[in-house]
């Protein structure tokens, strides 16, 4: 999996490549939780080019959008594949994260 980042209006966005699965979860967690480590409170998950996810990933998400909560932070995804957004809807992650069709309205989804 590949992660391309970049820093917007005080929103850190990630934009996720390939399959985030059990193999690449741990560099994934990583990578993120040195992230939330360096002050990065508000995070944009771009899954426009995500082809899968995983449990592993599933659950790196979920530890993440947790210790964001503690910190007052907020996690959001955007432009989810049709493969990822099957997933979402299988086990009903759209009820638990915000989702929006691009990125210009997952920004709304912020309190800026």
């Amino acid at each position: 999996m590949e992660i391309t980042e970049f820093k917007k209006e005080k929103i850190y966005i990630l934009g996720l490549r390939g399959k985030l699965d059990a193999i690449s979860s741990p560099a994934f967690r990583e990578k993120f939780f040195s992230l939330i480590g360096d002050n990065e409170r508000k995070f944009l998950i771009d899954c426009s080019n995500l082809d899968y996810i995983s449990s592993a990933g599933i659950r790196v998400l979920f530890e993440a959008s947790f210790k964001l909560e503690d910190l007052s932070g907020k996690l959001i995804f955007c432009s989810l594949s049709e493969n990822v957004r099957k997933i979402f809807d299988m086990v009903d992650l759209s009820s638990e994260f915000p989702v929006y069709p691009s990125q210009k309205e997952a920004f709304a989804g912020f309190d800026m």
